[in-house]
Order: structure tokens, then C-alpha cells, then sequence
């Protein structure tokens, strides 16, 4: 599967940056106005209605004194979703790679949640509990308002109880060329990895072998490292996913590469076209991308919801499933989000 890297975020940013760098240069902008669409308004299940403010709340907050609880700053939550188009498949893929990443505009704090595939939850308005990948899949074929990525989106802001605000979806030749456009991303390598079973497009199996140790890894080898899990399992493939996306935001981020990058406007707009999708508006992705740049990822909060959340099982109809525990996810979240929902100077 995709492993998303920041391809998704950053990576879609730099498309739309350039598309709209495009745009603003033709004459398309003296008749045109880009219009961002809003999201569907959705009401996923179990999660609570927000609390209305008692009124002077505030003021009595304010009037509290050094003992008062701490500001609490909403982040911007973006579903990452990657899908592995076949030429020869029709109809809307599984998004095997589902990573929440989140980001507090007010002190440029991220943090990521890899959502497994196999993790069995509700679906929003269609009164199913199935795997979490079919979620985009189910919404497209089910017509679902906003499609399958608004259904992406309300499940697993159903299941985590915040809001997930924006996604952004890109397949593998997305993934591809964006990491080779940046002249591909040092990954410290933590144990070789030999697969002798790796998928490729037309249902076969290749080897793919990596040595341990610090490697720069181009687009295609990039998406090998992050898709094999033969010899280890999906939750450190995950954790693989959070890697790459972490070094791309490094390189991107602290190298500079941004104004580099427009440079290559019309390339990036003529690769990307087909390859991602977003509903992320270009005015908060340049915002968000300024506020980061020349910060680290150093200390991102990442966190993989793996077996240690939940009981691997089989489902009625036979499914491999990782059922979880809601108690203990909630406590791994309240503890991921904690940093991220942290007004600056708290």
C-alpha cells in the first residue's frame, strides 16, 4: 500500500502552490477566482455533541488566575490516504495507508496516527462495522454526500472524537514521483530487509533487499521500503510510513526547498494532475508549510494504534481483524493529542 509520505501533505501543497502560481500568471486570473469547496457537513457516530459554553465561562477562565486550566488550540487534522490504482482495476480502490496528520497552527507542534487497515470500526450513516480501508470505497459505490473521502474523513473522526478537517489521497505514482522531484530522502534504515515476495503491478512477486543503515532511497525504492511488511507485520510498516514522511518534511522543510520547488511550477503541475486529490485549500497549505519551514520534525508525535490497542481476531464472515479496545485507544489519544492541543507559552 501507499505509505504516503509527505507527498500528501506538503507534497499536494507544492502541486497546488504551482497550480496556483500557473493560474495567477495567465490570463485565467483576470476572469477566474478559485472556489474552495466546503466540506460536508456529516454527523458521524459516537461522536458527542460538542459542550455548549456556559455563558461568562470565559471570563471566569480569564479571571482565574495562574491556576486556570490552559488554553486548549484546535489543530488542523488531515487524513492521508493512499491507494494503489491498478491499470487494469475499475471502480474506487481501498485506501490501505490511513495516517491522521495533525498540525497546531499556533505553535507548528505535528504529530501523526497510523490507523491499521485491518482496525474494525462503525461506519457513519450506513449502519455497518467493517474494516476502516473500505471507508473511501464504500463512499464512492454508496454515494455517499462528499464522496468516499468525506466518508474516509467522518470515520475516523467517528472513531479518534475530533474532527478531521481535510484529506489528501495519492496513489503510487504520486508517491513515486514526488519523493524522486526532491532527489529522494535519507532514511536511516533500521535492520535489512530482504523480501523475496514483493507485489508488483501486474500480481507478481520480485525481491527487494535493503540494507541496514543510513540510505537515501529514490522514489521507487522509497515506496518498496514502506509497502513490504513480508518478514515483519503492518504496524511497522507503519511505522516505516511515518519515517519517510517525517525525512520528507525534514528535507522539504529545513532544506529550503519550497521556492526551489516553484521553480519547477509547470513540471509538478503536469506530473501531479492525476495523481492526488485534496480538499485542503492552497492559502492554509502555503500557511501551514511557512509556519514549518525551517523547524524540525525532530520531535513529532507519532503513534501507530497496533495490537497493543486492541485484540487480533477473525470476524463473523471470517475477516482478519484488529478489534479494539476502545479504553485503551482512548487513553493512547488523549496522551498523542496532548502536546498538539497546547496553546504557545502553555
Amino acid at each position: 500500500m501507499v505509505a504516503l509520505a509527505l507527498a500528501l501533505v506538503f507534497g499536494s501543497r507544492l502541486h497546488d502552490w504551482a497550480r496556483q502560481r500557473i493560474v495567477q500568471m495567465s490570463v485565467l486570473a483576470e476572469v477566474t477566482e478559485q472556489v474552495i469547496p466546503q466540506p460536508v457537513a456529516a454527523d458521524p457516530q459516537g461522536v458527542p455533541a460538542p459542550v455548549e459554553e456556559a455563558p461568562g465561562a470565559a471570563q471566569e477562565v480569564a479571571d482565574a488566575g495562574p491556576d486556570a486550566i490552559a488554553p486548549v488550540v484546535e489543530p488542523v487534522n488531515i487524513l492521508l490516504l493512499g491507494t494503489d490504482e491498478r491499470p487494469d482495476e475499475y471502480g474506487p480502490s481501498r485506501t490501505d495507508t490511513m495516517i491522521l496528520l495533525s498540525v497546531n497552527p499556533d505553535t507548528g507542534a505535528m504529530g501523526m496516527v497510523s490507523l491499521p487497515r485491518d482496525l474494525w470500526v462503525p461506519i457513519p450513516g450506513l449502519g455497518i462495522t467493517t474494516k476502516i480501508n473500505t471507508a473511501y470505497q464504500l463512499g464512492q459505490l454508496q454515494d455517499y454526500p462528499g464522496g468516499g473521502a468525506q466518508l474516509a474523513k467522518d470515520t475516523v473522526s467517528s472513531f479518534v472524537g475530533r474532527p478531521v478537517d481535510y484529506f489528501v489521497r495519492v496513489n503510487f505514482d504520486g508517491f513515486r514521483q514526488l519523493i524522486d522531484l526532491i532527489g529522494g530522502v535519507p532514511v536511516d534504515v533500521p535492520y535489512t530487509i530482504h523480501d523475496e515476495e514483493y507485489p508488483t503491478q501486474d500480481y507478481g512477486v520480485e525481491v527487494f533487499h535493503l540494507d541496514a543503515g543510513l540510505q537515501v532511497l529514490d522514489g521507487e525504492t522509497a515506496l518498496k521500503y514502506a509497502r513490504t511488511r513480508h518478514g515483519d507485520d503492518d504496524y511497522n510498516r507503519a511505522r516505516r510510513q511515518q519515517e519517510i514522511i517525517r525525512a520528507v518534511a525534514d528535507k522539504v522543510m529545513n532544506a529550503g526547498m519550497i521556492p526551489q520547488l516553484l521553480g519547477k511550477a509547470p513540471q509538478l503541475l503536469m506530473t501531479m494532475q492525476n495523481s492526488i486529490e485534496t480538499d485542503l485549500p492552497v492559502p492554509l497549505g502555503i500557511e501551514l508549510a511557512q509556519g514549518l519551514q525551517g523547524g524540525s520534525t525532530g520531535e513529532m508525535e507519532r503513534l501507530v494504534l497496533d495490537n497493543r490497542y486492541g485484540e487480533e481476531t477473525f470476524s463473523s464472515e471470517g475477516a482478519w481483524i484488529l478489534l479494539p479496545d476502545r479504553s485503551k485507544v482512548r487513553v493512547a489519544l488523549d496522551s498523542f493529542y496532548a502536546p498538539l492541543e497546547a496553546a504557545r507559552g502553555a
